[in-house]
């Protein structure tokens, strides 16, 4: 009997630039694993607008994380935003959901007691902040997590300018840096602008920690 070909690692982002961007990292660290991607970029924009996930895409939402989890050994959302909702999906899922900022923010939260949670999204400090404060506390009572937002970026990467985007983060991150020893980059799109940075500064990144993170849970859910 043939053997039964391994049901994908289900990615769901609010950017399409996302999906290149894991497939890449699926070549590097994963070729094994079958990769499948949800776009929904509407679902952020929205959020962006009303400076919070409104009950109504919510709603969308769980629908979505449902029917791809018909098709999926393990589900990951790559979008920051909506972090705290894979949370409360995965309480509730018959299979795993991972969200992609949480491993970063456990290192971030064991390795440093003074944390800067930076992003260009309003909306999403909301969400990895209070996961990396809540994480930072646990171990260590005294630990310092404040919040930087860079309002006016983000719509560069909506416009596709990714050059003046990273440039904008680079500022936002350079000074975060001037308070701070860790610095969170809680919107996976920020990313690239941490090669500009000092190597003395701990800085932490949800792709490439978020992906390995799945691949090793996908790999586990291939064992039982």
């Amino acid at each position: 009997m043939p053997n039964k070909t391994p049901e994908p690692l289900y990615m769901f982002h609010t950017g399409q630039a996302h999906v290149n961007n894991f497939n890449a990292l699926g070549e590097e660290f994963a070729k094994h694993i079958p990769l499948n991607h949800m776009v929904r970029e509407d679902i952020l924009a929205d959020a962006i607008k009303l400076g919070y996930v409104s009950d109504k895409n919510k709603t969308v939402i769980f629908k979505i994380w449902h029917e791809m989890a018909k098709n999926a050994s393990v589900l990951m959302n790559t979008c920051s935003t909506l972090g705290a909702l894979a949370d409360e999906f995965n309480q509730h899922s018959k299979i795993p959901m991972l969200r992609i900022d949480r491993p970063m923010a456990e290192l971030a939260a064991k390795n440093s007691g003074n944390i800067a949670v930076c992003t260009g999204i309003m909306c999403t400090l909301f969400s990895s902040h209070d996961l990396v404060y809540k994480l930072a506390h646990h171990h260590n009572p005294n630990a310092h997590v404040t919040g930087y937002v860079a309002t006016s970026a983000f719509k560069h990467y909506l416009a596709g300018d990714f050059k003046r985007y990273e440039q904008e983060i680079l500022l936002l991150l350079r000074h975060a840096a001037t308070n701070a020893n860790t610095l969170v980059l809680a919107t996976a799109s920020m990313a690239p602008a941490a090669k500009h940075l000092s190597d003395e500064l701990n800085i932490y990144t949800s792709p490439k920690s978020g992906f390995l993170a799945a691949k090793a849970v996908w790999e586990h859910q291939q064992s039982k």
